[in-house]
């Protein structure tokens, strides 16, 4: 039941109404940490009071089901075809046609055809989550990318909090334009393979011939590691061991690679950053601002990551490993 000021606002259109009440809606959920299937695709908007005169509250004015049911049931009904036949039609035409569209507008497309939502409230810097979007939807969503461009689009490049659509789109040209994808459970067992077989997993489904023979015997394991990998550096556990090899490494002259999810190598950083916010913060900048100057960043190629190295100041840059 919209207010007279907003109603004042679209000159009493409800229809242009609509829109601004959705996004209002999201906005509250996300600042109640609703879930989003609890945010509702689509709403009907009326603009007559219920009262106890029109029939629709009770003498102690609570909303009589019924009454509700008996005005406003058909046009509900009516609101479920109307989506599902168009969500149904929008992604038949995205199968038959999208292929030789741009990327981004048929990324933009497939989400809002998908997510039940309407023109221009889909845009390349909206996030599939704000959507209404989950990680039931995202692997609906990864498949229509498979029908539309025969490529893998991982869930978790979808549901990333730090992706926008604009990155899936990305991620999708990213790996059309390469020559050499990234082995999937289609690539290496079949499509549609409904068992999978431990003796298909050779090397030569993951790596190309050229590195296989070009491989040599790994040396044995050193004394003392100088280059350490560490995931999950911005998780409550990672943060400390991330403190802990920042000292060992540094006296060693070492490096110690955080691969952190970001939109940039910027944002990864400061997603780093953050997770020492959390009653670290002392320990974080004594530990790091000596190191300050020795951080690097690059981003990474897979999933919009990015890595940092740390070294001893003096020393020579390692090639950063992503």
């Amino acid at each position: 039941m919209p207010t007279q000021d907003a109603l004042d606002r679209v000159d009493g259109d409800a229809r242009r109404l609509k829109p601004i009440l959705r996004e209002s809606l999201q906005k509250l959920a996300t600042q109640a940490g609703l879930n989003s299937y609890e945010i509702p695709r689509n709403l009907l908007v009326e603009t007559e009071p219920f009262t106890q005169e029109n029939g629709l509250l009770s003498g102690a004015r609570k909303p009589l089901r019924p009454a509700l049911t008996k005005r406003y049931g058909e046009r509900l009904e009516a609101l479920y075809t109307e989506l599902s036949d168009r969500t149904a039609e929008e992604l038949r035409t995205l199968r038959q046609a999208s292929a030789d569209q741009p990327v981004p507008a048929t990324v933009l497309r497939a989400a809002q055809a998908l997510l039940g939502q309407e023109e221009g409230v889909v845009e390349p810097g909206t996030r599939f989550l704000e959507l209404g979007g989950d990680s039931l939807t995202a692997l609906s969503f990864a498949q229509l990318m498979k029908e539309i461009f025969h490529v893998d689009t991982p869930v978790d490049v979808i549901i990333n909090p730090a992706n926008s659509l604009q990155q899936v789109a990305d991620h999708n040209e990213r790996v059309l334009a390469s020559e050499h994808r990234r082995p999937t459970a289609d690539s290496v067992h079949g499509p549609d393979a409904t068992r999978l077989d431990a003796a298909e997993l050779r090397l030569d489904a993951f790596l190309d011939a050229r590195t296989i023979e070009q491989a040599e015997r790994p040396a044995g394991p050193l004394s003392e590691a100088r280059t350490v990998l560490l995931t999950g550096a911005n998780g409550y556990l990672g943060r400390f061991l991330c403190l802990e090899w920042l000292e060992r490494t540094a006296e060693r002259g070492g490096t110690l690679v955080c691969v952190v999810r970001g939109s940039s190598a910027e944002a990864a950083r400061a997603r780093l950053d953050a997770a020492f916010d959390r009653g670290d913060r002392n320990s974080w900048n004594a530990t790091a601002s000596p190191l300050a100057s020795t951080f690097t960043w690059s981003p990474a190629t897979s999933g919009n990551r990015a890595s940092g190295s740390t070294r001893r100041p003096g020393s020579t840059w390692p090639t950063p490993w992503t």
